[in-house]
């Protein structure tokens, strides 16, 4: 994974930001559909949120 995608993603915990699914997706280098509710990636783990429009919302919580 890229070190920008993994700085992202920190500013994203430390700024308690909601992503969209495809913004997740994006930074994980995965498809949209392969996001799921609790799991962890790079020391991070992905909770669901509110809704972003159409897409689901993700809280990026460090565990």
């Amino acid at each position: 994974m890229i070190l920008d995608n993994l700085r992202e993603l920190q500013e994203a915990c430390d700024r308690e930001w909601i992503l969209s699914t495809e913004q997740v997706a994006k930074l994980l280098e995965l498809q949209s559909n392969n996001i799921k509710d609790g799991m962890t990636r790079h020391g991070v783990k992905f909770v669901r949120a509110e809704n972003q429009g159409q897409q689901s919302g993700w809280e990026i919580q460090k565990y």
